[in-house]
């Protein structure tokens, strides 16, 4: 009767080089995701960030411009700006200061974001 040898299963040895392997792999993606200058979460809280200011000012230039609109000389006045940034975002999310003829300050209060609107329609973030 003749003996046959089989390996059978993973060596110690084997296993003990695949948990280093993985362990380095963990601390490689660890390291890529939480990098203070261009982690992967750094990324993606400037691209939230930007994303709701483009949003804003979406809304701001659309609002200038129905209020230049509703204007015989096409300029941004105060009270038609506050109409349409209330049909466009609603009379409790945002603040208005600043006079006709000069320019306005908005400020929207979820975000405490402020943009300057001249009276030419031009949105500026401050």
């Amino acid at each position: 009767m003749q003996k046959i040898n089989e390996d059978k299963g993973i060596t110690l040895i084997a296993l003990i080089v695949t948990i280093i392997v993985l362990i380095i792999l963990a601390g490689v993606s660890i390291s890529a995701s939480l990098k203070e200058d261009n982690g992967i979460v750094n990324q993606s809280k400037e691209a939230k960030l930007q994303s709701e200011m483009s949003e804003e000012i979406d809304v701001l230039e659309l609002s200038t411009l129905g209020a230049m609109k509703r204007n015989a000389d096409y300029e941004v006045q105060k009270d038609n700006l506050i109409k349409e940034l209330d049909i466009n975002v609603g009379s409790e999310k945002y603040e208005i200061t600043g006079q006709d003829g000069v320019g306005f300050e908005v400020t929207f209060k979820d975000s405490n974001r402020r943009y300057r609107v001249d009276i030419d329609g031009e949105v500026t973030p401050l």
